[in-house]
Protein backbone atom coordinates (compact mmCIF):
# COMPACT_ATOMS: atom_id res chain seq x y z
CA UNK A 1 0.00 0.00 0.00
CA UNK A 2 1.24 3.51 -0.84
CA UNK A 3 0.99 4.05 2.64
CA UNK A 4 2.42 3.06 6.32
CA UNK A 5 -0.46 2.49 8.61
CA UNK A 6 -0.37 1.68 12.77
CA UNK A 7 -3.45 0.95 14.51
CA UNK A 8 -3.24 1.62 18.06
CA UNK A 9 -5.35 1.53 21.07
CA UNK A 10 -6.08 0.33 25.19
CA UNK A 11 -7.60 0.49 28.16
CA UNK A 12 -7.12 1.72 31.17
CA UNK A 13 -9.00 1.02 34.96
CA UNK A 14 -8.99 3.65 37.54
CA UNK A 15 -8.98 2.70 41.35
CA UNK A 16 -9.52 6.00 42.54
CA UNK A 17 -9.60 5.67 46.50
CA UNK A 18 -6.36 4.33 46.55
CA UNK A 19 -4.66 6.51 43.66
CA UNK A 20 -4.15 3.42 41.10
CA UNK A 21 -4.29 3.06 37.24
CA UNK A 22 -3.64 -0.13 35.59
CA UNK A 23 -3.53 -0.35 32.51
CA UNK A 24 -2.45 -1.87 28.37
CA UNK A 25 -2.03 -1.02 25.29
CA UNK A 26 -1.06 -1.83 21.81
CA UNK A 27 0.82 0.69 19.75
CA UNK A 28 4.09 1.22 17.45
CA UNK A 29 7.41 2.73 18.93
CA UNK A 30 8.94 2.45 15.79
CA UNK A 31 7.97 2.19 12.36
CA UNK A 32 9.95 2.89 9.34
CA UNK A 33 9.13 2.14 5.54
CA UNK A 34 10.19 2.76 1.84
CA UNK A 35 9.76 1.74 -1.71
CA UNK A 36 11.61 2.82 -4.64
CA UNK A 37 12.21 1.96 -8.30
CA UNK A 38 14.29 -0.93 -8.89
CA UNK A 39 15.67 1.21 -11.55
CA UNK A 40 16.63 4.43 -9.14
CA UNK A 41 19.95 4.73 -8.53
CA UNK A 42 19.41 4.32 -5.05
CA UNK A 43 18.35 0.98 -5.29
CA UNK A 44 21.40 -0.56 -4.85
CA UNK A 45 21.20 0.68 -0.70
CA UNK A 46 17.37 -0.79 -0.89
CA UNK A 47 14.62 -0.70 -3.23
CA UNK A 48 12.22 -2.05 -0.25
CA UNK A 49 13.15 -1.25 3.45
CA UNK A 50 11.24 -1.57 6.78
CA UNK A 51 11.46 -2.27 10.12
CA UNK A 52 8.66 -2.10 12.51
CA UNK A 53 7.99 -2.42 16.65
CA UNK A 54 4.56 -3.86 17.05
CA UNK A 55 4.17 -3.86 21.05
CA UNK A 56 1.12 -6.01 21.48
CA UNK A 57 0.66 -6.13 25.29
CA UNK A 58 2.09 -3.55 27.59
CA UNK A 59 0.93 -4.11 31.46
CA UNK A 60 1.28 -1.16 32.84
CA UNK A 61 0.46 0.53 36.48
CA UNK A 62 0.35 3.96 37.03
CA UNK A 63 0.18 5.49 41.18
CA UNK A 64 -0.96 9.32 41.79
CA UNK A 65 1.24 9.39 45.01
CA UNK A 66 -0.33 13.08 45.88
CA UNK A 67 -1.89 15.97 44.52
CA UNK A 68 0.73 16.91 42.70
CA UNK A 69 2.79 13.72 42.03
CA UNK A 70 2.00 10.71 39.41
CA UNK A 71 4.73 7.50 38.35
CA UNK A 72 3.88 4.70 36.28
CA UNK A 73 5.85 2.03 34.33
CA UNK A 74 5.20 -0.58 31.83
CA UNK A 75 6.81 -3.73 30.17
CA UNK A 76 6.09 -4.08 26.65
CA UNK A 77 5.69 -7.22 24.87
CA UNK A 78 6.63 -6.54 21.33
CA UNK A 79 7.08 -8.52 17.58
CA UNK A 80 10.19 -6.90 16.09
CA UNK A 81 10.37 -6.95 12.19
CA UNK A 82 13.28 -6.16 9.68
CA UNK A 83 13.25 -6.30 5.80
CA UNK A 84 15.94 -5.20 3.26
CA UNK A 85 15.23 -5.84 -0.32
CA UNK A 86 18.62 -4.23 -2.30
CA UNK A 87 20.28 -4.49 -5.40
CA UNK A 88 23.89 -5.26 -5.01
CA UNK A 89 27.20 -4.23 -6.43
CA UNK A 90 31.13 -3.59 -6.11
CA UNK A 91 32.24 -0.17 -7.47
CA UNK A 92 35.78 -2.56 -7.90
CA UNK A 93 37.62 -4.52 -10.62
CA UNK A 94 36.32 -7.68 -8.34
CA UNK A 95 39.28 -10.47 -9.61
CA UNK A 96 41.28 -7.41 -11.36
CA UNK A 97 41.62 -6.51 -7.62
CA UNK A 98 42.33 -10.11 -6.18
CA UNK A 99 44.99 -10.87 -9.07
CA UNK A 100 46.33 -7.48 -8.70
CA UNK A 101 46.99 -7.80 -4.84
CA UNK A 102 48.60 -10.92 -4.27
CA UNK A 103 52.36 -10.68 -4.99
CA UNK A 104 53.56 -13.33 -7.20
CA UNK A 105 50.31 -14.55 -8.26
CA UNK A 106 51.77 -16.86 -11.41
CA UNK A 107 50.90 -15.27 -14.64
CA UNK A 108 48.71 -18.33 -15.70
CA UNK A 109 46.68 -17.51 -13.22
CA UNK A 110 46.32 -13.95 -13.76
CA UNK A 111 45.16 -14.61 -17.23
CA UNK A 112 42.73 -17.56 -16.31
CA UNK A 113 40.64 -14.73 -13.76
CA UNK A 114 40.69 -12.83 -16.69
CA UNK A 115 38.22 -15.86 -18.30
CA UNK A 116 34.89 -14.08 -17.10
CA UNK A 117 35.15 -10.48 -14.60
CA UNK A 118 32.50 -8.50 -13.73
CA UNK A 119 33.40 -5.35 -14.29
CA UNK A 120 33.11 -1.99 -11.59
CA UNK A 121 29.98 -0.88 -10.58
CA UNK A 122 28.37 -3.86 -12.70
CA UNK A 123 25.20 -5.56 -11.18
CA UNK A 124 25.96 -8.44 -8.71
CA UNK A 125 22.42 -9.52 -7.66
CA UNK A 126 19.76 -8.64 -5.35
CA UNK A 127 19.63 -9.68 -2.43
CA UNK A 128 15.93 -10.40 -0.13
CA UNK A 129 16.11 -10.28 3.76
CA UNK A 130 13.34 -10.63 6.15
CA UNK A 131 14.04 -11.09 9.33
CA UNK A 132 11.43 -11.03 12.90
CA UNK A 133 11.11 -11.87 16.66
CA UNK A 134 7.95 -12.48 18.16
CA UNK A 135 8.88 -11.52 21.50
CA UNK A 136 11.17 -8.77 22.52
CA UNK A 137 10.88 -7.00 25.68
CA UNK A 138 11.30 -3.37 27.19
CA UNK A 139 10.10 -1.08 29.77
CA UNK A 140 9.14 2.36 30.38
CA UNK A 141 9.70 4.67 33.26
CA UNK A 142 7.41 7.92 34.12
CA UNK A 143 6.93 10.79 35.95
CA UNK A 144 4.34 13.94 36.08
CA UNK A 145 4.63 16.51 38.41
CA UNK A 146 1.82 19.51 38.76
CA UNK A 147 3.06 22.14 41.59
CA UNK A 148 0.33 24.33 40.02
CA UNK A 149 -2.63 24.48 38.34
CA UNK A 150 -0.52 27.02 35.33
CA UNK A 151 2.49 24.25 35.54
CA UNK A 152 3.79 21.17 35.01
CA UNK A 153 6.78 18.62 34.62
CA UNK A 154 7.10 15.31 33.15
CA UNK A 155 9.70 12.77 32.27
CA UNK A 156 9.67 9.57 30.59
CA UNK A 157 12.36 7.04 30.05
CA UNK A 158 12.18 4.29 27.62
CA UNK A 159 14.71 1.26 27.87
CA UNK A 160 16.98 -0.62 25.19
CA UNK A 161 15.44 -3.46 23.71
CA UNK A 162 17.47 -6.17 21.96
CA UNK A 163 15.97 -8.39 19.52
CA UNK A 164 17.21 -11.81 18.04
CA UNK A 165 16.01 -11.54 14.80
CA UNK A 166 15.67 -14.64 12.29
CA UNK A 167 14.73 -15.10 8.55
CA UNK A 168 15.31 -16.15 5.62
CA UNK A 169 17.66 -14.62 2.56
CA UNK A 170 17.63 -14.93 -1.14
CA UNK A 171 20.59 -13.85 -3.20
CA UNK A 172 19.59 -13.57 -7.09
CA UNK A 173 22.88 -13.47 -9.01
CA UNK A 174 23.31 -11.87 -12.18
CA UNK A 175 24.22 -13.47 -15.24
CA UNK A 176 27.33 -11.97 -15.10
CA UNK A 177 28.52 -12.57 -11.41
CA UNK A 178 27.18 -16.35 -12.04
CA UNK A 179 29.96 -16.46 -14.86
CA UNK A 180 32.35 -15.41 -13.11
CA UNK A 181 31.84 -17.52 -10.26
CA UNK A 182 31.82 -20.49 -12.86
CA UNK A 183 34.83 -19.33 -14.19
CA UNK A 184 36.98 -19.49 -10.70
CA UNK A 185 35.05 -22.95 -10.03
CA UNK A 186 35.70 -24.44 -13.07
CA UNK A 187 39.40 -23.54 -13.65
CA UNK A 188 40.12 -25.00 -10.39
CA UNK A 189 40.88 -21.33 -8.64
CA UNK A 190 38.39 -21.46 -5.18
CA UNK A 191 41.29 -22.28 -3.91
CA UNK A 192 42.84 -18.88 -4.00
CA UNK A 193 40.31 -17.18 -2.15
CA UNK A 194 40.70 -19.58 0.55
CA UNK A 195 44.42 -18.22 0.63
CA UNK A 196 43.25 -14.53 1.24
CA UNK A 197 40.08 -14.42 3.33
CA UNK A 198 37.90 -16.25 1.42
CA UNK A 199 36.80 -19.58 1.21
CA UNK A 200 37.85 -22.53 -1.44
CA UNK A 201 33.65 -23.51 -2.03
CA UNK A 202 32.32 -21.89 -4.94
CA UNK A 203 28.10 -22.32 -4.84
CA UNK A 204 27.73 -21.26 -8.67
CA UNK A 205 24.31 -21.06 -8.31
CA UNK A 206 21.75 -18.69 -10.23
CA UNK A 207 19.99 -18.25 -6.79
CA UNK A 208 21.53 -18.50 -3.05
CA UNK A 209 18.47 -19.31 -0.42
CA UNK A 210 19.20 -19.62 3.37
CA UNK A 211 18.55 -18.43 7.19
CA UNK A 212 19.90 -15.42 8.16
CA UNK A 213 20.19 -13.88 11.77
CA UNK A 214 20.80 -10.22 13.24
CA UNK A 215 21.23 -9.01 16.92
CA UNK A 216 18.81 -5.77 16.62
CA UNK A 217 18.57 -2.75 19.41
CA UNK A 218 16.27 -0.44 19.35
CA UNK A 219 18.16 2.13 21.46
CA UNK A 220 17.06 3.55 24.54
CA UNK A 221 15.56 6.78 24.79
CA UNK A 222 14.29 9.65 27.68
CA UNK A 223 12.39 12.61 27.58
CA UNK A 224 12.06 16.02 29.76
CA UNK A 225 9.20 17.89 29.24
CA UNK A 226 6.95 21.01 30.61
CA UNK A 227 3.86 22.58 29.90
CA UNK A 228 3.03 26.70 30.98
CA UNK A 229 -0.37 28.00 30.84
CA UNK A 230 0.81 31.53 30.29
CA UNK A 231 -2.62 32.62 29.32
CA UNK A 232 -6.20 31.46 30.76
CA UNK A 233 -6.86 29.72 26.96
CA UNK A 234 -2.84 29.16 26.12
CA UNK A 235 -0.59 26.67 27.24
CA UNK A 236 3.01 26.16 26.19
CA UNK A 237 4.91 23.05 25.62
CA UNK A 238 8.52 22.42 25.49
CA UNK A 239 10.61 19.03 25.69
CA UNK A 240 14.38 18.07 26.12
CA UNK A 241 14.62 14.71 24.45
CA UNK A 242 17.87 12.63 24.07
CA UNK A 243 17.78 8.97 21.90
CA UNK A 244 20.78 6.62 22.14
CA UNK A 245 21.34 5.64 18.27
CA UNK A 246 25.19 5.31 19.51
CA UNK A 247 24.49 1.72 20.24
CA UNK A 248 23.97 1.10 16.27
CA UNK A 249 27.45 0.48 15.60
CA UNK A 250 26.86 -1.90 12.53
CA UNK A 251 24.00 -4.44 11.39
CA UNK A 252 25.60 -7.82 11.46
CA UNK A 253 23.97 -10.43 9.13
CA UNK A 254 24.99 -14.04 10.33
CA UNK A 255 23.96 -16.57 7.49
CA UNK A 256 23.64 -20.56 7.97
CA UNK A 257 25.84 -20.96 4.94
CA UNK A 258 28.50 -18.88 2.63
CA UNK A 259 27.03 -16.46 0.00
CA UNK A 260 29.35 -16.20 -3.11
CA UNK A 261 29.35 -12.14 -3.13
CA UNK A 262 30.41 -12.44 0.68
CA UNK A 263 33.17 -15.21 -0.04
CA UNK A 264 34.50 -12.76 -3.28
CA UNK A 265 34.39 -9.43 -0.90
CA UNK A 266 35.88 -11.26 1.85
CA UNK A 267 38.60 -11.77 0.17
CA UNK A 268 39.22 -8.00 -1.50
CA UNK A 269 38.46 -6.77 1.73
CA UNK A 270 41.55 -8.92 3.43
CA UNK A 271 43.45 -7.51 0.71
CA UNK A 272 42.86 -3.91 1.17
CA UNK A 273 43.10 -4.27 5.12
CA UNK A 274 39.27 -4.21 5.87
CA UNK A 275 37.04 -6.28 7.82
CA UNK A 276 33.76 -6.79 7.01
CA UNK A 277 32.54 -9.34 5.53
CA UNK A 278 33.36 -13.13 5.56
CA UNK A 279 32.16 -15.72 3.33
CA UNK A 280 28.75 -16.15 5.66
CA UNK A 281 28.85 -12.93 7.62
CA UNK A 282 27.31 -9.24 5.87
CA UNK A 283 28.41 -6.49 8.21
CA UNK A 284 26.77 -3.08 7.42
CA UNK A 285 28.37 -0.82 8.94
CA UNK A 286 26.72 2.53 10.82
CA UNK A 287 28.56 4.36 13.48
CA UNK A 288 25.48 6.44 14.39
CA UNK A 289 25.82 8.79 17.21
CA UNK A 290 23.27 9.62 20.75
CA UNK A 291 21.76 13.12 20.15
CA UNK A 292 19.94 15.59 21.93
CA UNK A 293 16.75 17.27 21.03
CA UNK A 294 13.74 19.54 21.76
CA UNK A 295 10.40 20.48 20.56
CA UNK A 296 8.14 22.94 21.29
CA UNK A 297 4.08 23.12 21.13
CA UNK A 298 1.17 25.73 21.77
CA UNK A 299 -2.34 24.85 22.98
CA UNK A 300 -5.24 26.73 22.91
CA UNK A 301 -8.45 26.41 24.63
CA UNK A 302 -10.99 27.93 21.78
CA UNK A 303 -14.15 27.00 24.21
CA UNK A 304 -15.26 24.68 26.25
CA UNK A 305 -15.61 21.85 24.02
CA UNK A 306 -12.67 22.46 21.33
CA UNK A 307 -8.83 22.80 21.75
CA UNK A 308 -6.44 23.79 18.85
CA UNK A 309 -2.57 23.01 18.80
CA UNK A 310 0.60 23.43 16.70
CA UNK A 311 4.06 22.33 17.62
CA UNK A 312 8.06 22.53 15.86
CA UNK A 313 10.61 20.02 16.40
CA UNK A 314 13.47 20.85 14.76
CA UNK A 315 15.03 16.86 15.43
CA UNK A 316 19.10 16.59 15.74
CA UNK A 317 20.33 14.04 13.30
CA UNK A 318 22.15 10.78 14.23
CA UNK A 319 24.10 10.20 11.10
CA UNK A 320 27.50 12.26 11.39
CA UNK A 321 28.13 13.49 7.88
CA UNK A 322 30.86 10.75 6.72
CA UNK A 323 28.22 7.98 7.81
CA UNK A 324 25.04 9.88 5.75
CA UNK A 325 23.76 7.15 3.29
CA UNK A 326 20.53 6.11 1.19
CA UNK A 327 19.80 3.12 2.96
CA UNK A 328 18.57 5.70 5.79
CA UNK A 329 18.37 8.57 4.28
CA UNK A 330 17.35 10.83 6.86
CA UNK A 331 19.57 12.99 8.75
CA UNK A 332 18.80 16.41 10.57
CA UNK A 333 15.02 17.17 10.18
CA UNK A 334 12.30 19.63 10.28
CA UNK A 335 8.98 18.47 11.63
CA UNK A 336 5.58 20.89 11.72
CA UNK A 337 2.73 19.77 13.31
CA UNK A 338 -1.03 20.80 13.76
CA UNK A 339 -4.37 19.37 15.39
CA UNK A 340 -7.12 19.71 17.83
CA UNK A 341 -9.28 17.88 20.33
CA UNK A 342 -12.96 17.74 20.92
CA UNK A 343 -14.94 16.84 23.72
CA UNK A 344 -18.09 15.36 22.22
CA UNK A 345 -20.38 15.03 25.46
CA UNK A 346 -18.77 14.50 29.13
CA UNK A 347 -17.23 10.86 28.28
CA UNK A 348 -15.79 10.94 25.21
CA UNK A 349 -13.74 12.77 23.11
CA UNK A 350 -11.75 12.29 19.63
CA UNK A 351 -8.20 14.32 18.65
CA UNK A 352 -6.67 14.45 15.48
CA UNK A 353 -3.17 15.98 14.04
CA UNK A 354 -1.43 16.14 10.92
CA UNK A 355 2.39 16.48 10.60
CA UNK A 356 4.59 17.71 7.77
CA UNK A 357 8.56 16.05 7.65
CA UNK A 358 11.08 17.06 5.53
CA UNK A 359 15.01 16.32 5.82
CA UNK A 360 17.78 16.67 2.84
CA UNK A 361 21.60 16.36 2.51
CA UNK A 362 24.17 16.50 -0.14
CA UNK A 363 27.26 13.73 0.06
CA UNK A 364 29.77 14.81 -1.91
CA UNK A 365 32.50 11.60 -3.51
CA UNK A 366 34.57 10.40 -0.84
CA UNK A 367 32.46 11.80 2.24
CA UNK A 368 30.52 8.63 3.23
CA UNK A 369 32.32 6.08 4.46
CA UNK A 370 28.86 4.25 4.51
CA UNK A 371 28.22 4.60 0.72
CA UNK A 372 30.83 6.46 -1.29
CA UNK A 373 34.08 6.34 0.05
CA UNK A 374 36.98 6.25 -2.23
CA UNK A 375 39.40 3.47 -0.33
CA UNK A 376 39.93 0.81 -2.61
CA UNK A 377 38.99 -2.66 -1.73
CA UNK A 378 35.98 -1.31 0.41
CA UNK A 379 33.57 -3.37 -1.35
CA UNK A 380 31.27 -4.31 1.32
CA UNK A 381 29.31 -2.13 1.46
CA UNK A 382 30.24 1.24 -0.45
CA UNK A 383 28.17 1.08 -3.74
CA UNK A 384 28.86 4.68 -4.83
CA UNK A 385 32.77 5.07 -4.20
CA UNK A 386 34.04 7.83 -5.61
CA UNK A 387 30.62 9.59 -6.90
CA UNK A 388 28.13 11.90 -5.68
CA UNK A 389 24.79 11.72 -4.00
CA UNK A 390 22.44 13.63 -2.70
CA UNK A 391 18.92 12.74 -0.78
CA UNK A 392 15.55 14.65 -0.14
CA UNK A 393 12.89 12.55 2.27
CA UNK A 394 9.96 14.12 3.28
CA UNK A 395 6.92 12.73 5.52
CA UNK A 396 3.45 13.33 5.78
CA UNK A 397 1.65 12.12 9.15
CA UNK A 398 -1.87 11.75 10.20
CA UNK A 399 -3.02 10.62 13.60
CA UNK A 400 -6.69 9.77 14.75
CA UNK A 401 -7.74 9.06 17.69
CA UNK A 402 -10.95 8.40 19.86
CA UNK A 403 -11.34 8.39 23.77
CA UNK A 404 -14.31 6.73 25.59
CA UNK A 405 -14.66 6.72 29.25
CA UNK A 406 -17.35 3.90 30.59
Amino acid sequence: VPILAVPFGGVAVEVPDYGWTFATAFYSPQAVGYERDQNDPAAFQGYQVATARLTYFSPSVGLQINDELSVGASIGFSWQGFGVHTKFRAPEQTLQFIGGGVEGLPQELQNALGLKLIGPYDNVGNLELELDDPLSLSFNLGMLWEPEDWLAFGFVYQSESNSSLEGSYKMTNTDEFKATMHSLKTTGLGGILSLIGGDATINDQKVEKGKVTLNYKVPQSMAFGTSVKVFPNLKVNMDLKWIDYAVWDSLDFKFDKQVDFLNVASAIETLAGENDSDPDLLKMPRHYKSAWSYAIGAEYQYDDTTVLRCGFEPRTSVIPKDKVDLLLPITSANLFSVGGGYQIDKTSRADIALGYMVSSFDAKAGQSNNANGNKAGDVVYNPYSHLSFSAKTTAILFAASYEQQF
